[in-house]
């Protein structure tokens, strides 16, 4: 029995010692553990959801939102706690601890309300629509895939607020509130493509870029000096690349394949487009690899002409090379027995064919950092510039061309470009982006006066180096105050030259015009910073910067130029520099009931480039020639935003209506207007390849006013059917002085200036299920008269009355709509007002596979927009075959 007791005896003591050791032992820890957990949040798309606000019930242990990959770190959080996951538009989450481990941290929400604003991050530094003061517009690829734009320009065309200028159909320009060319900013993934050369009259650069491989396209409206610097005056146009996907599977060594296929044609232009990309993606890299190529025939352009334009547009002749010699030949097509029949719509000498490449590879070792590595090509064949094909010496004479070859060498497009991003917080910043690109653009122009056997050419390389770094630091623990700051540096070389090739036996001459001096380079730096301030509801957030520009700018002229310069353009050359000192201060407010006011005033730069300063090109009987005493542009503006937003719009009941109405006014100094201009020796005229020029130069006016309004409307009827309507008004004016004989100013007034277009919008109906989608779209353009094209120059009559010389702008008045009086004069009367009517439509054949088939211009009606020197196409059929193999 002692033996028994003295068993329980040690039983017990050894229990007892095991719990004295396990309080003391605990009594040294946390009664339990807490972890540190990346989340990705998700919609059914399997798109990273950013702005997506995350807390726990206490909203103390955690209180942050998703940044742009969808991605937020959970600090601090336990067993037992509850994370509940936000999102205007989807139904509420709230998971505890477990399920989100169980999950591997993937979160995915799903939609309660249709909204009419989608929420995505947008502008350079990844900024959510309610923290931006300034107005602005996307372009989806969703949006892309179904209208089935041939080019990005084409995309642009069906945005709110954009007037799309083609000079020949291998183009397509841009203009955001009267602002075009180099006042308009191109951005592709983070990276400037607005180089030295970009010119002031009509740019075509946007169609290298491939927009089968666009994730969306950003639009921000009126100035964008702060975060963007020189030449966003108009606004900013950010083309956004498709981002390789990681494999999102927490397995070791799992992987993801996915890819897509689409195949296109359309018949207005013979359009065969195909198109290919694949994504390989692991836990910690990725690959994506895209390939486009497309071909355009010649452009038919409609049928159906206005009342007394009967032959407008019509493509009556055009030039071949035969032999040793040049033919005008009829434009007419053989029949089946041997007889000819007009072909007049088809305007021969636009057709052309091009190339892109993507590939970029995403590294991300750590929830602290990922780097992309991104490279993209475009190349094309020769671009026809159908403007000048179809000049006349004369224009009663449908055979008096004056060239027989007018064509864009291939144009070539590289960018190489390593972004990375870190995000673990530092003393200095919480979050930087450092971007560093290098970009080689190549541009030929080659063209032959007819029954001449001389081509000239002029050859363009352009060489770009840029960095640029972004960094983000909240001054506050709850975020409601946010400093961001950045640095800037950009570098360009341009080598130009030029000659002559005789094309009977290829010999080459060098005494050609080159269209800018033989050697030149520009070097910008700037730095930036921007306070923003929300209220703790985040219905208000303000937002006040300042931003400091430096460019330097050096052109060495050539002693072989048919000009004669002064010695110092020479040696050492003309040099150039400019700074400026730009401002913003902007504000948003969001009231719960749909209200939303945006306000904003700034002051905004545009240094002159290479093309301000010392470009060379005849044109419409002019030629441009140098101006070293350019000065920059600076505009003042202010601009206000109200929209409002109506009824609820849940399942397939309802009906919510949101209206914008955004309106802006821009006062420039020293606005850049193309005006007459002397040689250095004094004379006005000067010959080219036996043509005599009146010398113009880009100088800055004394004022120039730029004002308007723009107007949305969508209306959503139940879960499929929505309208939406946008108008756009923009009026510019800008000084114009009369001299006398002596340069005595003898009058002064307000008179147009170019690139304003007139009013325009688009009126769309969509119906939507899950496998169809159907759109009715009307397009429209009112008339421009003669009196609102821009002017160029201005004198006095005998009576003393202003008389305006309307020619060689950059409206192109002589591309206009004309009539040939009695007296065999050329009547232009400006132009005219059209609709055109379109239907378009997706069926969703299996998970994978979609056809896409629309009809543009129904009523094939022959038209032009303004400033084009090319019809649009007429009746055109497109259909596509769409396959889609991602998860």
């Amino acid at each position: 029995m002692f033996e028994r007791y003295t068993s329980v005896r040690r039983l017990f003591l050894v229990v007892l010692s095991l719990a004295i050791f396990q309080s003391v032992s605990f009594s040294n820890f946390p009664s339990s553990l807490t972890y540190d957990f990346e989340v990705t949040v998700l919609d059914e798309r399997n798109m990273p959801m950013a702005g997506v606000n995350i807390f726990t019930d206490d909203q103390v242990k955690v209180a942050t939102t998703t940044d742009v990959d969808g991605k937020a770190i959970l600090k601090d959080l336990g067993h037992q706690d509850n994370v509940n996951f936000t999102f205007i538009g989807y139904t509420p989450l709230k998971l505890p601890f477990y399920e989100i481990k169980k999950r591997n941290g993937i979160i995915r929400m799903s939609r309660l309300v249709t909204e009419l604003t989608p929420v995505v991050v947008i502008g350079r530094r990844d900024d959510l629509p309610s923290q931006v003061p300034y107005t602005f517009d996307k372009i989806t690829k969703k949006d892309i895939a179904f209208f089935e734009p041939q080019t990005t320009a084409d995309a642009l065309w069906n945005t709110a607020g954009i007037f799309v200028q083609k000079t020949q159909m291998g183009g397509g320009s841009p203009v955001l509130r009267g602002f075009e060319a180099n006042r308009v900013l191109l951005v592709v993934d983070g990276v400037r493509m607005n180089n030295a050369i970009y010119r002031s009259g009509h740019l075509q650069n946007s169609i290298t870029v491939d927009n089968a491989m666009l994730e969306r396209t950003e639009v921000i409206m009126g100035p964008g000096s702060l975060l963007y610097g020189s030449d966003a005056l108009g606004g900013v146009i950010h083309f956004r690349s498709r981002e390789p996907n990681l494999s999102l599977d927490g397995t070791p060594g799992s992987s993801n394949m996915e890819g897509s296929f689409y195949t296109r044609y359309a018949s207005a232009n013979s359009e065969k487009s195909i198109h290919a990309d694949v994504n390989y993606g692991r836990r910690n890299w990725a690959s994506l690899t895209s390939l486009t190529y497309t071909n355009y025939g010649d452009l038919r352009a409609g049928g159906n002409r206005p009342d007394g334009y009967e032959d407008f547009g019509k493509r009556l002749y055009f030039v071949r090379r035969v032999g040793n010699g040049d033919q005008v030949i009829e434009n007419v097509v053989e029949n089946g027995d041997g007889t000819f029949k007009p072909n007049y719509n088809v305007q021969v000498g636009t057709a052309y064919s091009q190339i892109d490449l993507l590939q970029k590879i995403k590294f991300q070792p750590n929830r602290n950092f990922y780097t992309v590595l991104n490279f993209q090509h475009s190349t094309s064949t020769d671009v026809p510039r159908y403007d000048y094909l179809t000049e006349l010496t004369n224009p009663a004479d449908p055979t008096s061309f004056r060239y027989a070859e007018w064509f864009y060498g291939p144009q070539r497009r590289l960018m190489a470009s390593l972004k990375s991003r870190f995000s673990k917080k530092t003393p200095v910043y919480d979050r930087a982006t450092i971007i560093g690109a290098f970009q080689r653009i190549h541009e030929n122009r080659l063209n032959r006066i007819l029954h001449k056997s001389q081509r000239i050419f002029q050859l363009e390389n352009v060489y770009v180096y840029s960095l640029t770094a972004d960094f983000d630091k909240n001054l506050s623990q709850s975020g409601q105050s946010k400093l961001m700051y950045g640095l800037d540096g950009n570098y360009n070389y341009v080598h130009s030259e030029s000659g002559r090739v005789k094309i009977t036996d290829e010999s080459l001459t060098r005494n050609a015009i080159s269209r800018y001096p033989a050697s030149n380079d520009v070097f910008s730096a700037a730095a930036y910073a921007n306070y923003q301030w929300q209220t703790a509801d985040t219905a208000l957030t303000v937002n006040a910067g300042l931003r400091y520009n430096w460019v330097k700018l050096h052109s060495v002229y050539s002693a072989d130029s048919t000009i004669i310069w002064p010695a110092s353009y020479l040696d050492p050359g003309t040099t150039a520099t400019n700074s400026d000192l730009t401002w913003s201060l902007g504000a948003t407010w969001r009231s719960p009931k749909g209200t939303e006011v945006r306000a904003l005033a700034s002051k905004a730069f545009r240094s002159p480039n290479i093309d301000d300063y010392s470009q060379l090109r005849p044109r419409n009987n002019f030629i441009s020639i140098p101006n070293p005493d350019l000065q920059p542009e600076r505009s003042y503006n202010g601009e206000l935003a109200i929209a409002q937003e109506f009824g609820k719009n849940r399942g397939n009941q309802g009906l919510r209506f949101r209206l914008d109405l955004t309106g802006y006014y821009t006062y420039i100094k020293n606005l850049m207007i193309r005006r007459a201009f002397p040689l250095p020796d004094g004379s006005n005229i000067v010959e080219v390849d036996g043509l005599q020029y009146e010398t113009r130069a880009n100088v800055n006016a004394n004022k120039g006013i730029i004002y308007g309004w723009e107007g949305r409307a969508q209306v959503r009827f139940g879960e499929h059917w929505e309208l939406e309507s946008s108008l756009n008004f923009v009026h510019g004016d800008a000084s114009l002085e009369a001299k006398d004989d002596q340069g005595k100013v003898v009058f002064d007034t307000l008179a147009p200036i170019d690139h304003i277009p007139p009013i325009h919008g688009f009126t769309s109906l969509s119906f939507t299920t899950n496998k169809f989608r159907v759109a009715a779209v009307a397009r429209y353009q009112a008339k421009k008269p003669v009196e609102r094209y821009g002017a160029s120059a201005v004198s006095l009559d005998e009576n003393g009355d202003p008389v305006l010389d309307r020619s060689g702008t950059e409206d192109n008045l002589e591309y206009s709509y004309y009539r040939i009086d009695e007296n065999g004069k050329t009547i232009y009367d400006g132009t005219l007002a059209w609709t055109t009517w379109n239907l378009y439509g997706s069926w969703n054949m299996t998970k994978w596979l979609a056809l896409n088939m629309a009809v543009e211009n129904i009523l094939d009606l022959h038209y032009r927009p303004f400033s084009s020197g090319v019809s649009a196409a007429g009746r055109n059929f497109i259909v596509s075959l769409r396959v889609n193999l991602s998860k």
